[in-house]
C-alpha cells in the first residue's frame, strides 16, 4: 500500500516483472502446500497480485501439452527455395 499526497492509502498496481517473478517461483514448487505457503508470502495483503498470478497458474495448469507437440513434416513437402517460381511470383 502506498499512501498518496491527500493522506490516502491506495494499493499498488503489481507491475509484469513482479508477477512474472511470482509465478516462475510458484511454478517451481511442486508441491502445494509449499507453493500455497510462497504465494501467501508472494502477495501479502495485495488480492489482486494474488489473483493474477493464481489466474495464469490455473492457465498454465489447463494449457497441460498444448505446447510440447510438436507437428510432423511429411517428407514429400516442398520448401520454398530462392529462385523458386510460386504461382506467377518468382522467390
Amino acid at each position: 500500500m502506498v499512501e498518496t499526497r491527500i493522506g490516502r492509502t491506495e494499493t499498488m498496481r503489481p507491475n509484469c516483472e513482479q508477477i512474472q517473478e511470482i509465478l516462475f517461483q510458484a511454478l517451481v514448487k511442486t508441491n502445494l502446500a509449499d507453493r500455497e505457503k510462497y504465494l501467501a508470502e508472494a502477495c501479502h495483503n495485495e488480492p489482486e497480485l494474488r489473483g493474477q498470478v493464481e489466474s495464469l497458474l490455473l492457465a498454465h495448469e489447463q494449457a497441460g501439452e498444448f505446447l510440447k507437440r510438436t507437428v510432423p513434416i511429411e517428407p514429400d513437402f516442398t520448401f520454398e527455395r530462392p529462385g523458386m517460381i510460386i504461382g506467377r511470383y518468382n522467390n
